[in-house]
């Protein structure tokens, strides 16, 4: 077995110091392994221990049950999981580690409801906790109602941990510490920090010199690693491919963005709100909207517009000299368009591949035996070792969240890729959505730098 890095034993004795701990870790540099060191060394105070794990899917039931096996096969596990869950679970309390994914919290929350999880106070991990960055989402309401069944032994994990600003920091902390750092409620943290419009716009930004005081706030449990300071990473080439719109395309996508609406023979698009308007132009760019059809009975249609960015892909393709490429997409409709220009179709992970499926295809994508993997970045962007199949990424559309488009990035920019470097492609069509989308997520992710900047500086003060 490797011997852990130094930077590991790091990540775990902040853990045992601190109890609760949030590491703020990139990819790659095995935070997985500094928790279950951590496990170890806890166990062996309190032999009784157990410990939750709660994950996003595919993490949950292949990555923590791989890194179990390979670091600490000492270490029993159960996952709670698919149509075997209710029989695993009489099972759990003599494990050392249960494994939820997210999807499945509703059950446990139930299952805890009725006693089953009632009696112990378990050492509680959030892996990917950006995952719950919204203070109104039913998780973290059903974990706070959860509180206490966990020790005092908390820790987050994410390398993504601000994707929409400082204000997604709140919830996570508060799983932490119940508001001790950044306020016992969402809405005192947001009066005290930020400025906040209400509506119609519902704009919120930090106030001025606010963002040092809740670096200051969070310093002590908090512990920064980035990957280039300690892991020797290839270097990600970046290369927007701009296009322009043909003059009829410009001019009906000018059109719905003014009018709200594009009319077809068959079926018409409507868009309510800008938000909703937006939406139909991102389709419009990827060469398709939906729309509805007013017969009898109401129902949603496709009406494909061009295939400009799809034939790009394929010219991409044909460039590629038959390396492996992962390509992402936003819509469904973009998976048929490939599957027409390209005739044939490509494997794709999105919301409704069975999960064997999409194991299956990244186990043959890490041995290079698919040449185009089509993947929606929600899917496969947290948590998933797919490093070792291709060092080319495809952005045939961007998306709006910053921890999707950085997840989705640094699975292919970590260690284990074997390139000397790796190769990123955005298409987009000058002045429009593409672009507001591009800077959007440059502004989010400078936002989230100034954080790790400010941590990693009062870190190397303290020492």
């Amino acid at each position: 077995m490797i011997p852990p890095h130094k930077y590991q034993f790091k990540g775990r004795d902040f853990i045992l110091k601190n109890g609760s701990a949030y590491l703020m870790i990139d990819c790659g540099l095995g935070k997985t392994r500094m928790v279950l060191m951590a496990i170890q060394k806890l166990l062996a105070r309190y032999p009784t221990m157990q410990t939750i794990v709660f994950a996003p899917v595919y993490p949950a039931i292949d990555t923590w049950p791989k890194e179990i096996a390979k670091w600490t096969p000492e270490l029993t596990y159960t996952v709670l999981h698919g149509a075997s869950k209710d029989h695993r679970c009489s099972i759990a309390n003599s494990k050392n580690i249960i494994i939820i994914p997210f999807s499945s919290l509703k059950w446990f929350y139930d299952r805890c409801q009725q006693g089953y999880f009632k009696m112990k106070k378990y050492m509680v991990v959030f892996d990917e906790s950006s995952m719950l960055k919204a203070h109104t989402s039913k998780r973290v309401e059903m974990l706070t109602e959860m509180d206490s069944i966990f020790s005092a032994f908390r820790v987050a994990l994410s390398g993504t941990p601000a994707p929409q600003g400082l204000v997604d920091l709140w919830s996570q902390y508060f799983l932490l510490d119940g508001g001790k750092r950044l306020t016992p409620g969402f809405h005192q943290f947001r009066n005290r920090y930020f400025n906040y419009t209400g509506p119609p716009s519902f704009q919120t930004t930090i106030k001025l010199g606010s963002e040092q005081h809740i670096y200051k706030a969070i310093d002590d449990i908090t512990l920064r690693m980035a990957a280039e300071d300690y892991l020797e990473l290839p270097p990600l080439i970046t290369n927007d491919i701009v296009l322009e719109l043909p003059a009829n395309l410009r001019k009906t996508y000018d059109y719905l963005e003014e009018q709200f609406c594009l009319e077809f023979p068959d079926a018409v698009v409507l868009a309510a709100s800008q938000a909703a308007v937006s939406n139909k132009l991102r389709q419009f760019l990827q060469g398709a909207v939906y729309g509805e059809v007013f017969d009898d009975e109401p129902s949603r249609i496709v009406k494909q517009l061009h295939t400009i960015k799809v034939q790009m892909l394929k010219q991409l393709l044909d460039q590629s000299s038959k390396q492996p490429v992962l390509c992402a997409i936003q819509f469904q409709f973009e998976y048929d368009i490939i599957c027409k220009v390209l005739k044939y179709k490509p494997p794709i992970i999105y919301g409704k591949t069975p999960t064997a499926h999409a194991q299956s295809y990244m186990r043959r994508w890490n041995r290079k035996q698919i040449p185009l993997l089509i993947v929606h970045p929600a899917s496969v962007g947290h948590g998933v070792n797919i490093q070792t199949g291709g060092n080319i990424l495809i952005w045939l559309a961007l998306p709006w969240s910053l921890e999707l488009y950085l997840q989705l990035i640094k699975r292919l920019v970590r260690q284990g890729q074997t390139a000397d470097r790796v190769v990123m492609h955005r298409i987009l069509f000058t002045g429009t959505k593409d672009m507001d989308v591009a800077l959007a997520l440059n502004r989010k992710n400078c936002t989230q730098q100034d954080l790790y900047n400010a941590l990693t500086k009062r870190r190397k003060k303290k020492t």
